[in-house]
């Protein structure tokens, strides 16, 4: 079987936002792009946090992503395993891993597209995660296997 590495299946066009990144314009990024969360970034593009869709439920509008934010990141090097990353997933219950250089900047993400048994998958019929115990590609019940980030 073949192992894959994250840099081969991770996505390089990242929505992303500022910590400075107002609440409202981090809902329209999230809305505009159809995604659920995304990577928070300092001024030297490294990744500091990350918000998701629910993390602005109740906030007020003026509050920004660094308010918001969970920290610390949990993120991945392009040059792990893809089946390293999955675990690093269930483990931390998270849909999205930043994959972060030597210098913890921003290159790409990996997203799950559902979650099957508790565990995470990464499917894409480019990862050929077949070797994963207990990872099987069926949907669940009320899961569309089509739902997808649109970059």
């Amino acid at each position: 079987m073949m192992t894959r590495i994250v840099g081969e299946v991770m996505t390089g066009e990242v929505v992303e936002a500022r910590r400075e990144t107002p609440a409202g314009e981090l809902a329209r990024l999230l809305d505009r792009h159809r995604i659920g969360g995304l990577p928070v970034l300092d001024h030297d593009d490294k990744v500091v946090g990350v918000m998701a869709r629910t993390d602005l439920a109740g906030r007020r509008a003026r509050c920004t992503a660094a308010e918001v934010m969970s920290t610390p990141a949990v993120t991945v090097h392009p040059e792990q395993r893809v089946a390293a990353a999955v675990r690093v997933m269930d483990r931390h219950r998270v849909d999205r891993l930043p994959v972060v250089d030597e210098e913890d900047r921003l290159i790409g993400i990996i997203r799950s597209v559902w979650r099957v048994d508790g565990v995470v998958g990464v499917v894409n019929h480019l990862t050929g995660l077949t070797d994963l115990p207990g990872l099987t590609t069926e949907a669940g019940p009320g899961v569309s296997p089509g739902r997808r980030r649109v970059p």
